[in-house]
């Protein structure tokens, strides 16, 4: 490899690293095997199989050393130098992935390094096939540092990064944060329809749950999303499923007053008169939030106006006791 213009060598990596046993490396290295790209994710889906967490150096090492990999201290510390993490005592997955994989550029982490991502590559014998023109990796990789990883991309509608980072790692489509919330369920809460569609091309679950059993239709149907639910029910996106709470799609549209959302849930095939767990209706929770033309919607598609929940409530009830009684006259008119 070619010097760098200061005169320090960036095939260090490759150099024998010494030991008490071979002072001067003298010695041949350990024989290495060669390595894919998957091998090398393999190594960190040990420890971190949502992509989200941290690896400690010296299971770093011992991993690699476990492969046949041709890795000690000195080529670590001077590959987490070059990733501009060497000052860690554990290594964050997915930025360490995204550099380790990135496309060769002059200066990969923001400051001149002894070493670059390709002198690792070369190290350990790691293709990456199917990257694409330098100049399209290149404005991919900027995204992918001004948004962080597969999460934060999805929920800012970066889909650049995002197909650059399923490209790059496609298990990245399997990360979820704290709550249990996927990039499909990020895109779909702030109505994303290019990077919904990218997700789901590229296999996501349109039934995946979060903690609270919660999946991307119901997010969308929450948020009145419209094109991203039509998205998901192309997908094959269920219109029966609930949260946990009991909570479906047409329920929770109807409860926001999207009336788009809910005519398309009813066209899909949702029951009008679906229930969660409190025996609550959509016409039930249309009325107590005051949404007349969800309302009305829902009684032309032949809501029960006599539906009554646990609490012995009917549609009537919640208008009159919730709202400002302009829905309780409109139920009032058809009873």
């Amino acid at each position: 490899m070619a010097e760098k213009s200061d005169g320090h060598d960036t095939s260090e990596l490759a150099r024998r690293s010494t030991s008490p046993e071979d002072p001067d490396g003298q010695h041949d290295p350990p024989v290495r095997k060669e390595a894919d790209h998957t091998d090398v994710r393999a190594i960190f889906r040990q420890w971190d199989p949502t992509g989200r967490g941290m690896i400690r150096k010296d299971e770093l090492l011992s991993t690699f050393s476990g492969l046949g990999l041709h890795m000690g201290e000195r080529e670590l510390s001077l590959m987490l130098e070059a990733a501009d993490m060497s000052g860690d005592e554990s290594i964050h997955y997915g930025k360490f992935l995204r550099w380790l994989f990135a496309p060769a550029s002059s200066s990969e982490s923001g400051h001149q390094a002894n070493v670059s991502s390709q002198d690792v590559q070369t190290e350990l014998n790691i293709s990456v096939p199917g990257l694409g023109s330098k100049s399209e990796a290149e404005a991919d990789e900027t995204e992918i540092e001004n948004c962080g990883d597969i999460l934060q991309a999805a929920k800012e509608g970066n889909v650049g990064a995002v197909r650059r980072l399923l490209q790059v790692d496609p298990q990245s489509l399997e990360q979820v944060d704290e709550d249990g919330d996927g990039p499909l369920a990020n895109a779909a809460w702030e109505g994303h329809l290019e990077v919904v569609q990218v997700l789901l091309a590229a296999g996501a679950s349109v039934e995946a749950k979060d903690s609270n059993g919660t999946r991307p239709l119901l997010i969308a149907a929450q948020e009145g999303h419209l094109e991203v639910v039509e998205a998901l029910l192309a997908a094959g996106a269920s219109v029966k499923a609930k949260d946990y709470n009991g909570t479906g799609p047409l329920l929770i549209a109807a409860q926001e007053g999207h009336l788009e959302v809910v005519e398309a849930l009813l066209a899909a095939g949702a029951s009008v008169e679906a229930k969660d767990y409190n025996g609550r209706t959509p016409l039930l929770r249309a009325a107590g939030n005051g949404h007349t033309a969800a309302v009305e919607r829902l009684l032309a598609a032949g809501a029960a106006v006599d539906a009554v929940d646990s609490n012995g409530h009917t549609p009537l009830h919640h208008a009159a006791i919730y709202t400002t009684g302009e829905t309780a006259i409109v139920v009032e008119r058809i009873v």
